[in-house]
């Protein structure tokens, strides 16, 4: 559940109700609002500035095992240098 906590506190991009009238509200407040396709966009392009392209991350210490996997274990930070690819895409 922490990915749907993070969703919803850090990058607004995900919304819970246990009501479904107030989720049927916030829908038609999304529908309504003429900017709402760019601020999801920019939401979006937050979030995976703010996360590392995983498959980059695992392609890399795979290939350079085992020093990745030594290059980890002195300095973790390595990992960000796999930044996301995915911003510009879709």
């Amino acid at each position: 559940m922490g990915n749907f906590i993070e969703l919803e506190e850090n990058y607004d991009l995900l919304y819970s109700f246990t009501d479904d009238s107030a989720a049927l509200g916030r829908a038609v407040e999304i529908l309504q609002d003429s900017a709402s396709k760019e601020n999801w966009k920019a939401k979006r392009e937050k979030l995976l500035k703010d996360k590392i392209d995983v498959t980059a991350f695992m392609v890399w210490l795979i290939e350079n095992y085992p020093r990745s996997f030594a290059e980890m274990k002195e300095h973790p930070e390595v990992q960000y240098a796999c930044a996301s690819v995915s911003a510009g895409a879709g």
